[in-house]
C-alpha cells in the first residue's frame, strides 16, 4: 500500500416522489383512474395528511394514519387489495356484483376491528387551555368518527373535531427537519416541532417591541 486517502460518505435517504411520480405509480400499480388520481392527491392534501411542495411529504396525521394502518388494518393498505377493489367496481358497473353484497362483505369485519381499535386508544394531553373554561388543558380522544378533542375537567362540556391544524411559521425545526408551529397552552403561545410526537423542540415566540420616540 502506498498511500491511504480517508474519504467520508453518508448514505442519503431517497429521493420523495413529486405529484407527477405519485401519479405514475397508482398507474403502475393499478390503483386509481386517470380521472382519480388528481382528486385522490387533492384529498390527502386537504386533510392534512400530506403536503406536496416542493414534494410529497407526509404530514403528522399521515404518519399517525398510517401507523394505525399497518399495525390494525394490513390489508387495507396492501397494493393488491386496492387493485381488487377497482375489479369489483368493475364488476358492479357491469351487473355481475351488487353493490349490497359488495359493502356487507367489506363494512362487516371492518367495522369490528374499528371498534376493537376505537377502545384500545388512550386520551392524550394536549399542551392547549381549554378557551371555554380557561383552567383545563385539552385532551384528545378517539371515536368511531375519528379523534376529537374535550376538556379534560368533568364539569366543562367543551368538545370539537380534531380538524384545526397548527399555524405553519415557514420554518423548519433544526433538530428533526419537520416543519415548526405556532401553538398555545395555558402559558400563552409558542413555537414547537410539528413532529411533536417524535421531537420535543420548543422555542418561545420572540415579540418586538416598538421603541418610544423621545418628545421634542
Amino acid at each position: 500500500v502506498i498511500k491511504v486517502n480517508p474519504e467520508q460518505k453518508f448514505t442519503e435517504p431517497p429521493r420523495r416522489y413529486s405529484e407527477g411520480g405519485i401519479v405514475k405509480i397508482m398507474e403502475e400499480k393499478g390503483i386509481g383512474r386517470p380521472s382519480t388520481y388528481a382528486t385522490t392527491v387533492d384529498t390527502l392534501v386537504n386533510r392534512n395528511y400530506i403536503t406536496r411542495r416542493p414534494s410529497i411529504k407526509p404530514t403528522l396525521r399521515g404518519k399517525t394514519a398510517v401507523d394505525i394502518l399497518e399495525n390494525s388494518f394490513p390489508v387495507l393498505i396492501q397494493e393488491e387489495y386496492t387493485a381488487n377493489l377497482e375489479l369489483k367496481l368493475d364488476d358492479i358497473s357491469r351487473g355481475n356484483l351488487t353493490k349490497a353484497t359488495f359493502l356487507t362483505s367489506f363494512y362487516e369485519p371492518f367495522m369490528g376491528k374499528l371498534d376493537n381499535l376505537v377502545k384500545s386508544l388512550k386520551p392524550e394531553k394536549l399542551d392547549e387551555l381549554c378557551p371555554k373554561c380557561h383552567n383545563k388543558t385539552l385532551v384528545r380522544k378517539y371515536g368511531r368518527y375519528g379523534p376529537y378533542i374535550v376538556c379534560e375537567s368533568k364539569g366543562c362540556d367543551y368538545k370539537r373535531s380534531d380538524a384545526i391544524i397548527y399555524d405553519q411559521i415557514g420554518e423548519t425545526c433544526p433538530e428533526c427537519g419537520s416543519p415548526l408551529v405556532e401553538r398555545k397552552s395555558k402559558y400563552g403561545k409558542f413555537i414547537s416541532c410539528s413532529d411533536y410526537k417524535n421531537c420535543d423542540y420548543k422555542k418561545p415566540i420572540e415579540t418586538k417591541t416598538r421603541k418610544k420616540s423621545k418628545a421634542t
